[in-house]
């Protein structure tokens, strides 16, 4: 769904937002044994920066951020590879489709002029009135030049 899909672009983006909730960004309190009251976001995963608690945005570091943002642009550069690969697809069918057109009607226009052994010489067949009753006629004419 749109939202689904909002949801984890918006992860991928903005670590100053979504950054606290990223599984690295702490360490869930273990490890505290000198007795200081701090929050999670205090002591970061081992090797990562920590947030600054005194502002609102998220300032630390997540591996498992930077791991999903390259994984969200490699994703990304696909779905525009396959975007253009469809385009690609679509002309392709275009051109063939006009290409056959024009094979076609070569191929017609070659079929109708063999199929007349006689050149320009035609025959035409049908009914006239001819003194007052309806006569079955032949014509055959040949256009002069």
């Amino acid at each position: 769904t749109d939202d689904e899909q909002q949801y984890f672009e918006m992860i991928g983006k903005y670590i100053l937002q979504f950054g606290f909730g990223w599984r690295d960004t702490y360490n869930n309190g273990d490890g505290w044994s000198d007795g200081l009251s701090r929050t999670a976001w205090e002591s970061p995963a081992d090797g990562l920066s920590p947030d600054n608690p005194n502002n609102r945005e998220f300032d630390g570091e997540s591996l498992l951020f930077y791991v999903y943002r390259d994984m969200r642009a490699e994703a990304n550069d696909l779905l525009d590879n396959a975007n253009v690969a469809m385009e690609v697809v679509l002309v392709n069918h275009v051109l063939s489709a006009l290409h056959a057109a024009f094979l076609v009607r070569g191929y017609n226009r070659h079929l109708a002029q063999e199929s007349n052994p006689l050149g320009d010489l035609k025959f035409h067949y049908d009914a006239k009135s001819l003194d007052g009753s309806m006569t079955r006629c032949l014509t055959l004419s040949y256009p002069i030049r």
